[in-house]
């Protein structure tokens, strides 16, 4: 039997959960829930939270939370007991809750030279409990999503017949019964 982790964490990314990747799109906002449970039978003592970004750089100024604090030394968000009003000191058994962050993804244009446009978050759970010999244990539970960022795909099209690379055949206006050629050019 696989046992749950002492202290679950879930991450959702603009209210979609699972592992897959959420994809989001140049300048938007990406809105980061992290939800817990304590599935112990005893409480947690000073549970701490933190987040990691890693990949595409994403400025320190587009990050928000009012739960936490954002180091940018590290790129991490820190949730405590002090973030958060003393929610996170006790988690009785059975205790749930959740904590949130955003950030903004750069712009495209910011973008041109990134070749790896992705965002990995890992975040980093951990507490204390009393055991059953009354020795202080520490807990870490750890869970891990990615954000990609859409491509900013333009398709222009053109249609020529002055200009045609391939040569021009036919009259123009077109008549009847007599072949015209144009040539119609495709920008990515």
């Amino acid at each position: 039997a696989v046992a749950r982790p002492f202290l679950g964490l879930d991450v959702t990314i603009n209210k979609e959960a699972g592992e897959e990747a959420v994809t989001v799109a140049p300048g938007e906002t990406a809105q980061v829930t992290l939800s817990w449970v304590n599935n112990l039978d005893t409480p947690i003592q000073n549970a701490v939270i933190v987040a990691r970004l890693s990949g595409l750089t994403i400025p320190g100024s587009s990050f928000q939370t009012a739960e936490g604090f954002y180091r940018s030394a590290d790129k991490t968000i820190l949730f405590d007991r002090t973030t958060t009003k003393g929610e996170l000191a006790e988690l009785r058994p059975g205790a749930r809750g959740s904590v949130s962050f955003s950030f903004t993804v750069p712009a495209a244009a910011d973008l041109v030279s990134v070749r790896d446009a992705m965002v990995n978050i890992t975040v980093h759970a951990a507490g204390k409990r009393t055991g059953e010999a009354n020795v202080p244990e520490t807990l870490q539970s750890t869970a891990e999503r990615s954000v990609k960022l859409a491509s900013d795909v333009r398709i222009i099209g053109q249609g020529f017949y002055y200009q045609n690379p391939f040569g021009s055949v036919g009259p123009l206006p077109p008549r009847g019964d007599q072949e015209t050629t144009y040539a119609l050019v495709f920008t990515i």
